[in-house]
This record gives C-alpha cells, structure tokens and sequence, in this order.
C-alpha cells in the first residue's frame, strides 16, 4: 500500500527545510558586525513578556494555519500535515481512513520530529521572544530585536546577523510574529535538500508565523489502540522518511 500521508508529510519538510521565502535581495560579499540592541524600559520589557507568556499559557492554538496544538505535549496536523497527531512521546500516522488494525502506524517521538511538527516548533518562537529585552512598541503591537551570528541563521556564514519580529497583538494574544534579517549572509533560496541554490543577501523578511483558534481547538486524542500497529526502523525500498528516519510497518 502506498504511504499517501507520509509522502505529503515529506513534501512539507521540504518546505520547513527550504525556510523563509525571500520578499528582497540585494547582493554583495559583506561581512554584517552588531552591536547588541540596547534594553528597553523594564515596564515596556514586561508588558512583552507578559503578552507572549499568555500566548505559550493558552490551552490551545493552531499555528500557521496547519498544525493543531494543545499543551503542554499534543499536536495534530490540517491541510498538507493531515494525518499527523503527536501525545506527549509518541507520533502516530494515518495511513487510511477506513478502520482497520493496521489504519494507523504509531513511532517515538524524535527531537528531529518534535522540531520539524511537534511542540517543540510550534512553541519555539514565543519562547526565543521571550528572552529579548530589546523591544519598541507600536501601538497595540511590539517590534523586538536580537543579534545572533550569522553561522546559527545558515551555517558556514561569518558574521552577526540582526533579527527584527514585528509581533502583532490581538486580545492580549500574540497572533502573528514576521522575522526580519539585516545583515550579509548566504542562504539557499531554492533547490532540494542536498541541491540548493544560495544567494548572498543583505536582509530578508521570512514568511509570518501565526497563531489562531487561541482557546478553540478541539481536544487531541491518540487513535484507538485496536487501530494502530507500530513503526520500526527499516532498510530498503520500502516504508517511509519522516525527519530523516527510515519507517517500516511491524510485521509482527
């Protein structure tokens, strides 16, 4: 049997692997040197806090329109990630959706797995916003301001790099963050993994990462057990790829 839903889960990778899509380049071999931003107000520095702590403190969002997240540990795909749910240390995947024992196939949760779908992406953001202290606002919303080296943006490149997130504020929620590169760094724009194309780029803005249905999601649940056989790692022409690890349906 074809793995439908593993397949387009592999496509998504590629998307998440690929990163942010360029909105302007400008090229030259530069070297980008910051300073580190100056703090803010304490008072306008906990406002922030205070804002993105409610957000990760939310009992559920879904984030980027694509994966369902309940906390501390439960994520479900929509859209492309259809068929993917997580409970705390386990992932499982929908490989039909007529019931049967071998309707869902069940793996542990990787960190490679919680990076690329789990909790561990659709909470990174917030908890990197909140150990900045370099903050401005703008009216309801925040602009915050990291320098990091260019080397953890895209390896192999010198350099600092300047992160600016313009964080909208809806209901006391953060519900869109918008990442903005300044500083010289290459970085693949298209390709596949292994292939890429890269360009040398003074500044970037990535791709929006929002935060919707705040308190609306509905409860995450595993399948049936009577419904899911295990996954094992696996050689061969068979199975599947899911974060880089080679899946096989038990035979036992």
């Amino acid at each position: 049997m074809r793995r439908l839903i593993p397949h387009s889960l592999l496509a998504a990778m590629t998307v998440l692997a690929l990163g942010a899509m360029l909105l302007s380049v400008q090229s030259a071999a530069r070297i980008s040197v910051y300073a580190t931003p100056p703090a803010a107000d304490p008072g306008l520095v906990a406002s922030f806090h205070a804002v993105i702590q409610r957000t990760l403190d939310a009992p559920n969002y879904t984030y980027n329109q694509l994966l369902d997240y309940q906390s501390p540990d439960r994520v479900k795909g929509t859209g492309t990630y259809s068929g993917l749910v997580i409970v705390g240390p386990t992932v499982y995947l929908q490989f039909s959706t007529t019931p049967s024992a071998h309707q869902w196939g069940s793996t542990a949760l990787t960190t490679g797995v919680n990076q690329s779908f789990g909790p561990a992406l659709v909470t990174r953001l917030l908890h990197t916003l909140l150990t900045l202290n370099s903050v401005v606002r703008q009216g309801s919303n925040y602009v915050a301001e990291q320098v990091v080296a260019a080397n953890d943006v895209a390896p192999g490149n010198p350099g600092d790099v300047l992160i600016s997130f313009d964080v909208g504020v809806s209901g006391g929620y953060a519900v869109n963050i918008t990442p903005t590169l300044h500083g010289w760094l290459s970085i693949p724009v298209s390709g596949t993994p292994g292939h890429y194309v890269y360009h040398r780029v003074s500044s970037y803005t990535s791709q929006t990462s929002t935060f919707t249905s705040i308190g609306r999601v509905p409860a995450i649940t595993a399948p049936p057990v009577a419904r899911t056989v295990a996954l094992v790692a696996c050689s061969g022409t068979g199975g599947f790829y899911l974060a880089g690890e080679h899946l096989c349906q038990s035979q036992g």
